[in-house]
């Protein structure tokens, strides 16, 4: 299946715009579900998003396949993509109201190019997070650009992480860490 323009809304609880246990490839229009604890995309095999717009009231992307987000716009109330799979992004804007990213233990991570934004935490991480460039960022108080929690794995060789707002932080480490490149700051 192929979104090349449109729109694609969902209303109800629980609800997701798109369900997809196939191939989806996202290169225009809009993908929207409003319902409470709804996802734009429910992903459970491959996802590929180039552009458009994909939203949801708690995530934009509920992923438990692969998911490769090379451009476009991903957001959500809570979380702009809940990983529970592989994420790769290469581009775009990923954000959300708690979490730009909230990645899983069982979520592997991997950013090379592309914003992701959140207000408390830019990437939530249980699971594996690499950051090779690209941007994460939080903008509130007593906010991490990456909360890395416990059994999290953490490694940052390129980019920049940053967080701003009283009491905030660039990383809030309880996992495994290493940083042999890029910038992580405070403001």
């Amino acid at each position: 299946l192929e979104v090349t323009g449109g729109s694609i809304k969902a209303s109800g609880e629980y609800s997701s715009g798109v369900y997809n246990s196939g191939k989806l490839e996202v290169t225009g229009g809009s993908i929207k579900a409003s319902g409470d604890a709804s996802s734009g995309v429910k992903n459970f095999e491959k996802l590929t998003v180039t552009d458009g717009e994909i939203s949801g009231n708690y995530s934009g992307v509920d992923n438990q396949g692969e998911l490769t987000v090379t451009g476009g716009n991903i957001s959500g109330n809570s979380s702009g993509v809940d990983n529970q799979g592989e994420l790769t992004v290469t581009g775009g804007n990923i954000s959300g109201t708690d979490y730009g990213v909230e990645n899983d233990s069982s979520g592997k991570l991997t950013v090379t190019d592309g914003e992701i934004s959140g207000v408390s935490f830019g990437v939530g991480n249980h699971g594996t997070l690499t950051v090779e460039g690209g941007s994460i960022s939080a903008i509130g108080d007593d906010s991490s650009g990456v909360c890395n929690y416990n059994y999290g794995s953490l490694e940052v060789t390129g980019g920049s992480i940053e967080a701003s707002g009283e009491y905030s932080s660039g990383v809030k480490n309880y996992g495994s860490l290493e940083v042999t490149g890029g910038s992580i700051k405070a403001s």
